[in-house]
Parts: C-alpha cells; sequence; structure tokens
C-alpha cells in the first residue's frame, strides 16, 4: 500500500474501472491495485482483462481507502499505474 500512495502522491495513477480498461487495452497501464472488499464479480472482470494485457494485479486495501487516497468522493475499486512511472 505505500508503493501505491507514492505512485498516487506523484499523480501516475488512474482510478475507476472504465479508464483502467481503456489504458490497459493500450498497453498503457504497468500495475493494478484492487480493493479487497470489491464485488467478486468484479474482481474477476479486472483480473480478466489485466491477464490478457499481461500486468500483475494486487489486492490490497478497501474502497474507502482508495477513494480517500485518490480523494474522490466515491468508493473506488481499482487503480491503475501508468506504465512510464513503474
Amino acid at each position: 500500500m505505500e508503493k501505491l500512495k507514492e505512485y498516487i502522491a506523484g499523480k501516475n495513477y488512474v482510478a475507476g474501472f472504465r479508464q483502467l480498461g481503456r489504458l490497459l487495452t493500450e498497453g498503457k497501464i504497468a500495475q493494478v491495485y484492487l480493493a479487497a472488499d470489491a464485488d467478486e464479480a468484479f474482481k474477476q472482470k479486472v483480473f480478466h482483462i489485466a491477464r490478457q494485457q499481461g500486468v500483475e494485479v494486487a489486492e490490497t486495501g478497501t474502497r474507502r481507502e482508495f477513494a480517500a487516497l485518490c480523494k474522490i468522493r466515491v468508493g473506488c475499486a481499482v487503480i491503475g499505474i501508468t506504465a512510464n512511472n513503474k
């Protein structure tokens, strides 16, 4: 979780599945962080798309913690670290 905080402090991330999915398919995501309390079906979607692109997924933290880190008001289940910053 400490490494994730560093990436977020440096603004080297995207938050949310829509942005993550788009950037994953473009090859622009190096690492995915998935909230441990995310819905199981959602987790499977994230693992599937990340696996297709050969990107590692770390399951850690909660949606509330991710939202606080990203300074957003709604829960955030997934964060992607951009490829040029890993």
